[in-house]
Order: structure tokens, then C-alpha cells, then sequence
């Protein structure tokens, strides 16, 4: 996973919110195993809705129930950082052999 050889954190799972595997549970569960005590859950989607607003907390919060005294957050997704224009455009300057 790109983001677990890349990433600067040192405890990184994959999840899946539905219809597959892992699941938010499976991944939270893996993640306590490795020491975390705070996760974060960082959607790889390119806008807010309604997986972001209501889904994605309530499946974090289900899972992180199971285990006392962990604590979650859900970040914001990736599409609204400014750099994503960026990457917009080299793909397209890709495209165009520019």
C-alpha cells in the first residue's frame, strides 16, 4: 500500500466502508493490536457527502467502541486540499505530453 511504505505514520490499514474486506471494524481491531490508542480515518474520496458526513463517523465510532479508551477522527477528504488542482493538471499536462 503506497501510503504505508510513503506515509510518515507508522500504523496505516486499509478499510473498506461496504460489500468488502476489510472492513472499518477489521482495520480499527488491527490497528488497537499495534498499539494505537487515537485512530484517524482518512477517506480517499475526492469530496464531502453523505459516506463522508454520516456513514464513515458512524462506522468509526462502531468499531472504536470495542475498545476502551481509543479515541477517532474522520479528516477531511483528499479532493479538498489545494495541492489536488495540482495533480489535476499534471495529469492532463500527461495527457497532452506536455
Amino acid at each position: 500500500m503506497l501510503y504505508r511504505r510513503e506515509g510518515r505514520h507508522a500504523i496505516v490499514e486499509p478499510a473498506h466502508m461496504e460489500l468488502a474486506e476489510p472492513s472499518m471494524q477489521d482495520a480499527v481491531d488491527r490497528c488497537v493490536e499495534q498499539g494505537a490508542r487515537h485512530i484517524v480515518v482518512a477517506p480517499y474520496f475526492l469530496a464531502t457527502g453523505k459516506h463522508w458526513d454520516r456513514d464513515i463517523p458512524r462506522l468509526a465510532a462502531e468499531a472504536v467502541a470495542r475498545h476502551a479508551g481509543v479515541t477517532h477522527q474522520v479528516a477531511m477528504p483528499i479532493g479538498l486540499h489545494p495541492l489536488m488542482a495540482k495533480i489535476i493538471d499534471e495529469r492532463i499536462d500527461e495527457c497532452r505530453g506536455s
